[in-house]
């Protein structure tokens, strides 16, 4: 979905501030029955090394292969991963875009479904980034944010920080 077709309500400021995020898929389907003893229900998770997504789907039992997105080998002098990934739980990423410290993602609620995706981290100008989570209709999805990651120095990675602090914290 393109960013213009994202609902208005996502939208604090005029939709042309803000950077459309490229998503680039690496697993989109069903949640396999073997990692039922998690909580139930939607959430999400970012992650600043494509490996430790890779670890956190193998633990849900998903095999997505090594994680790479196609811009990849650009890894930027600064030291920070040329791309970020998410994992939407219970939910398909629709898309998402970036302006300061803020990411909103809109996602659609599917039961029994994971979304896990690369997204280029060479936008972020922002030391650290919150992720809001939206419904298909701009209406935010709780936790808000879903996600806060702290990307040390000009933009290094640092910490993730699943659930973190909200807005103004």
């Amino acid at each position: 979905m393109h960013h213009f077709e994202l609902p208005r309500r996502v939208f604090r400021y005029p939709v042309v501030e803000y950077i459309p995020l490229p998503v680039y898929t690496v697993y989109q389907g069903p949640l396999p029955e073997a990692s039922a003893p998690e909580p139930a229900g939607a959430s999400v998770s970012v992650f600043l090394d494509p490996g430790e997504m890779e670890a956190y789907l193998a633990g849900l039992g998903i095999s997505a292969g090594s994680p790479e997105a196609p811009w990849s080998d650009a890894e930027e002098a600064s030291g920070v991963p040329a791309a970020l990934g998410i994992v939407a739980r219970e939910a398909c990423i629709l898309g998402m875009v970036y302006r300061g410290h803020e990411v909103p993602v809109v996602l659609e609620g599917r039961p029994a479904w994971v979304h896990a995706a690369l997204f280029p981290s060479r936008y972020f100008y922002k030391p650290s980034l919150d992720f809001l989570t939206f419904g298909p209709t701009g209406e935010p999805v709780k936790p808000w944010p879903a996600a806060s990651v702290r990307l040390a120095g000009p933009l290094s990675p640092a910490s993730a920080s699943p659930g973190g602090p909200g807005p103004g914290d």
